[in-house]
């Protein structure tokens, strides 16, 4: 029995598995097994990534080594806090323990700036 493949068929499943795990990475699922499950089931496996919630983010968060660095705040009293994680920033920005105009520093500037004149400012909602 001799298999025969469509090249073309084949090159638009990679393309789809290739956009299936683009999308898994940004849902905080494991880009590799959603990549191999829709080579395996072809769309089954896009509706069933879909579907699936964002569960696994705030996990990926609390173990994610920040690409921007860590930073420091200062509190309303002038005490210094951290090193900390853009992201538990984001988080305390969040549950209003940071506001905009909360002085923060990370290695690399040369003075405090409020929160809202940082990088920073772009992941506060």
């Amino acid at each position: 029995m001799e298999l025969d493949i469509n090249p073309i068929g084949l090159i638009i499943l990679i393309v789809i598995a290739t956009i299936n795990a683009y999308i898994s990475i940004r849902k905080g699922f494991n880009w590799p097994t959603w990549f191999i499950l829709t080579l395996l089931f072809g769309s089954l496996g896009s509706v069933i990534l879909f579907f699936s919630n964002e569960k696994k983010i705030a996990l990926k968060k609390a173990f994610a080594f920040p690409r921007d660095g860590l930073w420091f705040y200062l509190t309303k009293d002038s005490k210094q806090i951290g090193p900390i994680s853009s992201f538990r920033i984001e988080e305390l920005f969040e549950i209003k323990e940071l506001s905009h105009d909360t002085y923060v520093w990370k290695e690399g500037m040369q003075e405090w700036k409020k929160l809202e004149n940082t990088p920073l400012n772009g992941l506060l909602r």
